[in-house]
């Protein structure tokens, strides 16, 4: 009896399993029947799963068909006064359960098993169904309603014992067969008795067992009723009403356990509330609702709510920003969303707009003094301003709040701005306006960039001409290449579009694919930033499986956008592309540069970095052999001393005329050593009384030279260690113990005069750069 009961209480605790946790009992399936068991175990449990999952579906379908019908039958009687024919709507109910007995098991297998075997089992169970049906109706039209009753049911039984049983025999011989009868009846049983209980009540109209349109109407309604799962959805909303009135009671919402999908995966029909309390529940208690989206993402059918909800989250913390600090901290808050957003995941680009100027924000706030950080603070006012002028054209549900956020975030950010300026000007400190290292931006470093004005000029007039060639732009490491690239836009022709992609970043994928996705990205950010140009990218599946072809088609495509303009395509550190090259044995990136070269005559193509031809590997020759070349060398003598006296306006006077002539001579107006040299000594002199009364002498930059080489370590060490070859570095370790250079072929000599590294004066050699001259010697002795 115990063993019955026990039975019985599993079976009805797997009617509940495979009708609200379909998704957990699959997990649940999955480690029982591990590949770890034995073959023995599996099967036993294979053949228990598949007849306690029968009595399961028998139980759960006529549940489901008794309920629906029965709550029909109440409203109907209720609403229209007649009384209604229990017999018939008794007979409906067992055709229809065993119709669905039938087929619960026979669409469930076909699921769990290979296609053939499964096709064999469906077939045996389909023929029984229709024999046991066929009967049952003969026999009913011929002998009456109760005898048509008996015989459906004993028809349809035999047809599914018969189909079954041949399913399971053969499983016997075949144990995946075995494997998937179990796997289909216990994992799919929802969708299929579902789908069942449609099927049958559809049968049973068209075939008009009862002869009745009412019964026939009344199991219609009733079977929707089914399908949508009603009788469970209608106590859910009562619960959910009830959670309502709580959270009126006490001001907060429900915790994310107390809601029904933890009780039903599988909830059809729409709840109230849900999304707006899982929004308000991660102000409270942000680590419980996030597991509860992931609970929702992975274990039921609830992908669309959790979505929304989790950019509704964004959007109400966004909008809830009402200091400077609550507005740096957005970025940190929300990084649990995916990075890239995936396509399907419809995020606003104005929430990731406000995400990264969060960033930005940031950088400002841990800025080295008040006048960086008002400085740093342009870029952020800037973009939410320019995020105002493209709300103003959006139609998305939160366009509105957007707006609303991003008038307050700039409003925080002017003040936290104005705030800065303040403290600046009362700090008795001199700016720092020098940046030795990072690439100058247009957006935060609008007053550094000097000179390369014949840089820009010959770029815009080769780019523009009838025929233009391939450029290419080479010159020592940190002599502002980067910089200038980055400045070309505000520099040349409104009908020339520079492009900036850094083959550095997009180099670190040693797969095409990636490689074209990182590329592609690039192109539209310096579209859009720099040509307010807004460009969809490529498909996904397009280019995963077919990069080249992809871009080149997408290129065009970019062309129909701008018909009149021209694009100059800046690739920066070109020389990374070769290690993508090398790391998939295929010289496709190298040919489809050719290939647009040569076929679509509107983009042109610069190419960028620290070695020249000779330098390269021989696959180069062919996009490489007729470019027409750029020198970036130091900065010219005017344009230094205006790096150095105006680093930004109203830069004090804190040097004397000797001092810069020494900073002159100490760094051959190389840019970045010029900003090294700048930095060092602003710090210098801001540890002195008064600062803003010191003036620097030549004596003082003298004795900054051993700061600014441990500084500048970095700088120098890549240049010796890296620049140079073993076979450079041996001559100029001739150079420095022997004062000569005898022996040395020209051409070698040349190579070190084309590196910038030596210089030739009458019939004597020396070192381009001082500073350069004493690391190489403190690396020798």
């Amino acid at each position: 009896m115990s063993t019955l009961t026990e039975y019985c209480k599993n079976s009805f605790q797997l009617v509940y399993w495979v009708f609200c946790k379909p998704i957990s009992l699959k997990r649940k399936y999955d480690a029982v029947t591990a590949p770890k068991d034995n073959i023995g175990t599996r099967f036993k449990y294979t053949i228990q799963s598949f007849v306690q999952s029968l009595f399961a579906i028998i139980i759960l379908n006529v549940l489901s068909i008794v309920l629906s019908i029965g709550t029909i039958v109440f409203f109907y009687a209720f609403f229209t006064g007649e009384s209604f024919n229990w017999l018939r709507a008794a007979y409906v109910v067992a055709y229809g359960s065993a119709y669905v007995v039938a087929y619960g098991p026979a669409g469930d297998m076909a699921v769990g098993v290979t296609y053939l075997v499964a096709e064999v089992v469906a077939v045996g169970v389909a023929l029984g169904v229709a024999f046991g049906v066929a009967v049952g109706v003969a026999v009913g039209v011929a002998g009456g309603v109760a005898v048509s009753v008996a015989v459906v049911v004993l028809g349809v039984t035999g047809g599914v014992a018969g189909g079954v049983a041949g399913g399971v025999a053969f499983g016997v011989v075949v144990l995946s067969v075995a494997l998937g009868v179990a796997g289909g009846v216990a994992l799919g049983v929802a969708e299929g008795a579902a789908f069942g209980v449609a099927v049958s009540v559809a049968a049973s109209v068209v075939i008009g067992v009862t002869g009745s349109v009412t019964v026939g109407v009344t199991v219609g309604v009733a079977s929707t009723l089914s399908v949508l799962r009603v009788y469970l959805w209608l106590p859910e909303l009562l619960w959910v009403g009830l959670l309502y009135g709580r959270q009126l009671l006490r001001g907060f919402p429900p915790s994310p356990s107390q809601l029904p999908f933890y009780f039903d995966e599988k909830i059809i029909l729409p709840l109230p509330f849900l999304k707006q309390w899982l929004i308000q529940a991660y102000a409270h208690t942000p680590n419980a609702t996030l597991q509860t989206l992931d609970y929702l993402t992975n274990s039921t059918n609830q992908q669309k709510l959790a979505a929304n909800a989790r950019i509704g989250i964004v959007v109400n913390a966004l909008s809830r920003c009402q200091t400077f600090k609550d507005l740096i901290h957005q970025q940190s808050e929300f990084s649990w969303l995916p990075n890239p957003l995936p396509a399907e995941f419809k995020f606003d680009p104005a929430l990731a707009e406000l995400l990264e100027i969060s960033q930005d924000a940031r950088a400002a706030e841990q800025a080295s003094s008040p006048y960086r950080a008002a400085e740093l603070l342009n870029r952020p006012i800037q973009r939410l301003k320019d995020l105002q002028k493209s709300l103003a054209f959006a139609k998305s549900p939160q366009t509105q709040t957007l707006g609303q956020t991003s008038q307050r975030w700039l409003n925080i950010l002017s003040a936290s701005q104005r705030l800065y300026q303040e403290q600046a000007s009362t700090d008795a400190e001199i700016p720092q306006g020098y940046i030795a290292g990072n690439a100058l931006s247009p957006e935060d470093a609008k007053e550094r960039f000097k000179g390369r004005q014949d840089i820009f000029k010959a770029i815009e007039n080769l780019s523009l001409a009838d025929s233009p060639p391939v450029l290419l732009l080479y010159g020592g490491r940190r002599t502002g290449k980067t910089s200038s690239l980055q400045y070309l836009p505000q520099k040349v022709d409104s009908s020339l579009v520079p492009l900036y992609v850094d083959l550095q970043g997009a180099a670190d994928s040693d797969q095409l694919a990636s490689f074209a996705k990182s590329f592609a990205a690039q192109i539209q950010t310096s579209a859009r930033q720099n040509h307010r140009l807004q460009i969809e990218p490529p498909r996904p599946e397009a280019l995963a499986q077919d990069p080249f072809p992809t871009l080149r088609d997408w290129f065009t495509e970019i062309e129909r956008l701008a018909p009149h303009k021209r694009f100059l395509l800046c690739l920066d550190e070109f020389e990374r592309l070769s290690e993508v090259i090398n790391a998939t044995q295929s010289n496709a990136p190298l040919n489809f540069l050719r290939s647009l070269m040569q076929h679509n005559k509107r983009w042109i193509l610069l190419f960028s970095g620290s070695h020249t031809l000779d330098e390269l590997e021989s696959y180069w020759n062919d996009s490489l052999i007729n470019a027409q070349s750029l020198r970036m060398t130091y900065l010219q003598k005017k344009e230094a001393e205006d790096l150095i006296r105006h680093p930004i306006q109203q830069f004090p006077a804190i040097y004397t005329d000797e001092a810069v002539d020494r900073l002159l001579y100490w760094t051959t107006c190389q840019p970045y050593l010029l900003q090294l040299f700048g930095t060092v000594l602003v710090d210098e002199l801001n540890q002195r009384p008064e600062p803003l009364q010191q003036r620097a002498t030549a004596q003082d930059i003298d004795h900054l030279v051993p700061k600014v080489l441990e500084r500048g370590q970095t700088y120098f060490r890549e240049l010796w260690r890296k620049t140079l070859t073993p076979e450079q570095q041996a001559i100029l370790t001739q150079f420095i113990l022997y004062h000569h250079l005898d022996g040395i072929p020209k051409h070698k000599i040349a190579a070190l005069i084309d590196k910038e590294i030596l210089l030739k004066t009458n019939e004597h050699y020396q070192f381009q750069v001082p500073l350069t001259e004493i690391y190489c010697r403190q690396q020798v002795e």
